[in-house]
């Protein structure tokens, strides 16, 4: 197997150049084989229209970034394609040279005994692994019931002890106002009491005043004196 890099010598580009500068000195620094082929030299007409025809990518530059036919640098192994300058460079970038100019097979996914046995464990569960899972699920269930339950019961009984505790003071407060209540009403009874007493002292009192007056009078009228003066007149 050869790798082919097709170039161009005579570009115009500096971009162009440059790629393919860069392509050369990292193939020479890690001691890969290659072939230079510059479509430009006179009698490779050939190799030109072969590379323009199974290039699959176009190797736009910033200038050019859509080209007619695909720009060089593009690599070949013998007849196979490899990709333009952005593939090479990312492939450089990631360490992955060899596989990307197909110098190598792409290396398997280690996959660890750990990470083998767990993941035939997911695929192939043991027997009676579903009924434990299932049993494990009903407790858990279970347990979840009951603590809402518990939590339920628990809510009731603290309202019933808040609505108790509510009628309480309700009643509290009316006994209170009705004891308030009655002691108004005995001291407006007292009150009234009392003032009838006194007015009933007073007209006794007027009641006794009225009978002395009359009495006296009555012992005027008996007076011989008075009654000859009467008599005179």
């Amino acid at each position: 197997m050869v790798i082919k890099v097709y170039i161009s010598g005579m570009s115009g580009s500096k971009e162009v150049k440059k790629r393919q500068q860069r392509v050369s000195m990292i193939m020479d620094s890690k001691h890969i084989p290659y072939t230079i082929i510059d479509i430009t030299e006179p009698g490779q007409e050939a190799e030109k229209d072969f590379m323009q025809k199974n290039s699959e990518h176009n190797g736009s530059t910033i200038s050019d970034p859509t080209p007619r036919h695909p720009l060089p640098p593009q690599l070949f192994n013998d007849s196979e394609y490899c990709g333009d300058y952005d593939d090479f460079d990312l492939a450089n970038e990631i360490d992955n040279l060899e596989v990307f100019l197909k110098l190598e097979a792409p290396k398997p996914v280690e996959v660890s005994p750990a990470d083998e046995q767990q993941k035939n464990g997911q695929n192939e569960p043991e027997e009676g692994g579903d009924q434990v899972t299932a049993t494990e699920e009903a407790d858990d269930e279970n347990k979840e019931n009951k603590t809402e339950e518990g939590a339920n019961e628990a809510n009731f009984s603290t309202t019933d002890a808040d609505e108790e505790s509510e009628h309480a003071e309700q009643r509290e407060l009316l006994e209170a106002a009705a004891a308030m209540g009655k002691r108004e009403d005995e001291t407006e009874e007292t009150a009234v009491g009392g003032a009838q007493a006194e007015e009933e002292e007073e007209e006794d009192v007027e009641i006794a005043e009225q009978e002395d007056d009359v009495s006296g009078k009555l012992v005027d009228t008996d007076d011989p004196m008075l009654a000859e003066q009467e008599q005179e007149e």
